[in-house]
């Protein structure tokens, strides 16, 4: 829902040792947006793949998700082929 809600989750699943394997992660949210929140998950721990999702498709706001920790960065809208291949390159 929010970069909030997103950080408090990752840092219980850290917490518990069952972290998630990948996140897709929207730049675009309330409260905490995606690259603050992408810095935040890299600040606690969270060491898994990280691919951000943007309706920018500008190179600077590429730069700046590579920049707070994100892997990787796909322009909305998505295409669905390019995504389960991204997927699948970060959790094999």
């Amino acid at each position: 829902k929010d970069g909030i809600q997103a950080v408090e989750l990752i840092e219980n699943q850290i917490q518990s040792g069952s972290p998630v394997d990948l996140i897709l992660l929207d730049m675009q949210m309330p409260r905490m947006d995606g690259y603050q929140t992408a810095a935040r998950l890299r600040e606690i721990g969270f060491r898994r793949a990280i691919i951000a999702l943007t309706a920018d498709a500008m190179q600077g706001d590429m730069n700046r998700c590579l920049e707070l920790g994100c892997d990787d960065y796909l322009s909305k809208p998505i295409d669905s082929s390019e995504l389960l291949e991204m997927v699948s390159r970060y959790t094999s």
